[in-house]
């Protein structure tokens, strides 16, 4: 039998969570070089709000994707301040 602690879930979440959002930065720059009807940005940043974060990020890096457009990156700015705070507390880094 499994059992997770606190931490093992919210890390397992940050990375399954990454790993969607991560797909789906890929697939929106793919529609977009195929000019196809792309994923819209509420859409990332709820991926990024939920956990996913980590994925959006590195898919602007990866896919050199929304990496000019600074009005995306505010909201996904704050959920990745939000997140670490909330994994640094977990992880007994800090205290909220």
């Amino acid at each position: 039998m499994f059992v997770f602690s606190e931490r093992d879930l919210l890390l397992y979440w940050v990375l399954i969570a990454s790993l969607i959002a991560l797909v789906f930065m890929g697939i929106d720059k793919a529609y977009s070089k195929l000019r196809r009807e792309r994923i819209s940005e509420p859409t990332l940043w709820i991926l990024s709000v939920i956990g996913g974060f980590l994925g959006v990020i590195l898919g602007g890096i990866l896919f050199h994707h929304k990496t000019s457009k600074s009005s995306f990156w505010f909201p996904v700015a704050v959920s990745t301040i939000l997140w670490v705070s909330l994994i640094f507390s977990v992880l007994g880094a800090i205290r909220l």
